[in-house]
């Protein structure tokens, strides 16, 4: 009797821990995935800061053309 009751105490021990196992796969795919999505979100503000300068530049390349075609406009003093 003392041999079942160690049987199934065994089996019960390998169940949680199969049970823990799997839970801990599973986290560490979640962990993979927010890796993934992370790395994703990092390429995708890469790209955006990029436009961001590109627009900074716009402005600036916009400004110098508008005094340069109209001087009067901008009545720029010596």
């Amino acid at each position: 009797m003392e041999n079942d009751l160690n049987e199934g105490n065994f089996i019960q021990r390998f169940i949680k821990r199969f049970k823990k196992e799997d839970k801990l796969i599973a986290l560490k795919n979640q962990l993979i995935e927010t890796k993934d999505k992370l790395d994703r979100q990092k390429k995708e503000l890469k790209k955006i800061k990029r436009f961001q300068k590109n627009e900074e530049y716009l402005k600036i390349l916009s400004a110098i053309l508008e005094i340069c075609l109209m001087p009067k406009k901008t009545n720029i003093t010596k």
